[in-house]
């Protein structure tokens, strides 16, 4: 619980730090999870509320300063460091840390920049007159809906004597789009081909599990996993002991735990298979 939010600061003047304006922005632009931006504040006092450009700090203090479990803290800084936001010295023994003040080499999950060059705010903050404005004028442009209803009136209209067989050819034709499997619907989708593999029968799966599932899927995409990330641990654990009927059973639910969801990311850090890896580029 944190307490004492209501601080009185008795000096002002000094109790705070600075932050570059061009950082706060990189930061206003980059994807993060709940967990990496609590920790990525803890790195930041610890460094440059301190004036320092590095320093030293255990797991144990990332628990104390975020709440966060070590088992959750330790992932969520390893993505950090994936998007170039924090810089990890590993030569002591307790990691010493970082900020990557190159705000350019920050990287987005899909390995783009942070920040386009064609897109870079000016200094004066006025946007230049070529730029796309943030909202086009409605009046310059009609929705599909609307060209469509009113290209068919025109048509009715002039003509009325023009068989309607003819009218009909010269109408748009709406093109219907597939519909996407949401995350959820992908990973059961995988879980029941794992589990038809493994027991040759599908899963029974009740109306409540959907829900279930879907919550705990959410909370690990929140923190920064990517649905490949986890279809290829769920394929681990399908493979490991701990699915066995006599242990915990192959079983979504049992999966998402922190127990085995942790140590199935240990297990396959250890041995990583590289054609599994490029199987699950779809997602």
């Amino acid at each position: 619980m944190i307490k004492n939010l209501a601080v009185q600061y008795e000096n002002p003047s000094t109790d705070y730090f600075k932050v570059r304006n061009s950082f706060a922005e990189a930061l206003a632009r980059i994807n993060t999870s709940e967990y990496e931006t609590r920790l990525l504040w803890v790195i930041i006092r610890k460094t440059w509320g301190w004036n320092k450009d590095e320093d030293y700090i255990s797991v144990t203090q990332f628990e104390k300063a975020t709440g966060i479990n070590r088992s959750n803290a330790h992932p969520s800084l390893l993505k950090l460091e994936e998007k170039k936001i924090i810089i990890i010295n590993r030569t002591g023994h307790i990691n010493k840390y970082r900020i990557n003040t190159n705000v350019n080499e920050w990287v987005h999950k899909e390995g783009k920049n942070v920040i386009p060059i064609n897109n870079v705010i000016p200094a004066d903050n006025i946007i230049p007159p070529t730029n796309t404005p943030l909202f086009e004028d409605i009046t310059t442009s009609l929705s599909q809906e609307t060209i469509t209803k009113e290209t068919e009136k025109t048509i009715k209209q002039n003509t009325s004597n023009i068989n309607s067989d003819s009218i009909k050819n010269s109408l748009p034709v709406k093109t219907e789009q597939p519909n996407k499997q949401i995350p959820l619907q992908k990973l059961v989708s995988y879980y029941k081909q794992l589990y038809k593999g493994k027991f040759n029968h599908e899963p029974v799966i009740s109306s409540m599990s959907w829900g279930k599932w879907g919550k705990l899927l959410k909370t690990k995409l929140e923190q920064g996993y990517s649905l490949k990330e986890i279809a290829i641990l769920l394929q681990t654990f399908a493979k490991s002991k701990e699915s066995d009927p006599k242990r915990l059973g192959f079983d979504l639910g049992a999966f998402f735990s922190d127990y085995v969801f942790n140590k199935m990311q240990a297990i396959k850090s250890k041995r990583v298979d590289v054609a599994t890896e490029g199987k699950y580029d779809k997602y």
